[in-house]
């Protein structure tokens, strides 16, 4: 007799040897097991420790940017030291095999590209890169990575405008990027 977990397999299995085009969405609980923590878990919950509406959503970044990097700098230093676990792994062998069409992730960390996965959307942007809100320059992650895991070092500026650059992940109170959307649908 199968055990529950080798039905639920097998039932996986079935569903993509079926699917035309099967397609994995992916959150926060898939990099948990790569050490970076999710944002609601109670206990271990980003939330439990500091208010998103304070430090994460795109007014209070206005208004207080150091509040947001003091809050994200532990949360980049892990998502930059972390390596892609076997759920990342499994998706890009998925895709590479042809049974996976896409990647729809609300994860910022990288963690699915740096596995292989290809075919991505990344809802809530990514950590690897920083825009400035005055004049609209784009920066990559190396350019401002320092400032942005070291307390001490300052705030990442923009070269051209020196407002502070915020990096390309979305914020409370800003739209998912409509492009990514309508691919992903």
């Amino acid at each position: 007799m199968q055990s529950s977990e080798e039905q639920f397999i097998g039932a996986t299995v079935r569903l993509f040897r079926r699917a035309r085009h099967a397609v994995a969405f992916t959150g926060a609980g898939m990099s948990t097991a790569s050490g970076i923590p999710d944002f609601r878990s109670h206990g271990t919950g980003l939330w439990e420790r500091a208010d998103p509406m304070e430090v994460a959503s795109l007014a209070s970044f206005r208004r207080k940017p150091e509040a947001f990097y003091e809050w994200v700098r532990p949360l980049a230093q892990r998502m930059f030291a972390a390596e892609p676990n076997s759920g990342h792994h499994a998706l890009a062998a998925l895709e590479r095999a042809g049974f996976l069409a896409a990647l729809i992730t609300q994860n910022i960390d990288q963690l699915h590209r740096r596995a292989g996965s290809q075919r991505m959307f990344e809802l809530h942007g990514d950590i690897s890169a920083a825009s400035c809100l005055s004049c609209g320059r784009t920066y990559a992650s190396d350019q401002f990575r320092e400032q942005l895991l070291c307390a001490g070092t300052g705030l990442p500026t923009c070269a051209q405008c020196r407002s502070v650059l915020k990096p390309d992940v979305i914020l409370f109170g800003e739209i998912l990027p409509e492009k990514t959307m309508r691919e992903a649908q």
